[in-house]
């Protein structure tokens, strides 16, 4: 998985973290030696954690009408990868290789996925107000676009 701008949202702070995201599979893909593998895993994520969170505090801001779908994306993927982090520490240092790469399989397509799809639609509601088939803000249409970072 490697970062594309295509991916920008347009909203600064989730970009950074999209590209934080990139990064720290990164490090985990490029990892040889199996003992270090478990705590890059914690730390990849630790940051999903705070990526779902911070998402979700965004949405909030914005009166988001479409949160609970989103967010339940968001509890989908952290569940996944919980699982195979799970599978992954039981089957010891043997095994940490191959499956690694199934986490950064799951990655790849989920959250590829997830940024074109979900993060995109936010994204148009964050900048604009309402969502591409004119629902708009529950915050009387407030228009976030000061707050975004022009890319």
């Amino acid at each position: 998985m490697v970062w594309d701008d295509v991916l920008l949202t347009g909203v600064g702070d989730v970009d950074e973290q999209h590209k934080e995201i990139f990064r720290r599979l990164e490090l985990l893909k490029n990892q040889r030696d199996p003992a270090r593998i478990p705590s890059l895993i914690r730390y990849f994520e630790q940051y999903l954690f705070t990526h779902a969170n911070d998402e979700q505090k965004l949405f909030e801001t914005a009166a988001y009408s479409q949160a609970g779908i989103h967010t339940s994306h968001h509890s989908y993927c952290i569940r996944q990868f919980i699982l195979l982090r799970e599978e992954l520490m039981a089957g010891g240092n043997a095994s940490l290789v191959v499956a690694y790469r199934e986490v950064d399989n799951f990655m790849d397509e989920w959250f590829l996925q997830h940024v074109r799809q979900y993060d995109m639609e936010f994204a148009y509601f964050y900048k604009y107000g309402a969502d591409e088939a004119g629902v708009t803000n529950a915050a009387n249409g407030v228009n976030n676009q000061k707050e975004i970072i022009q890319v």
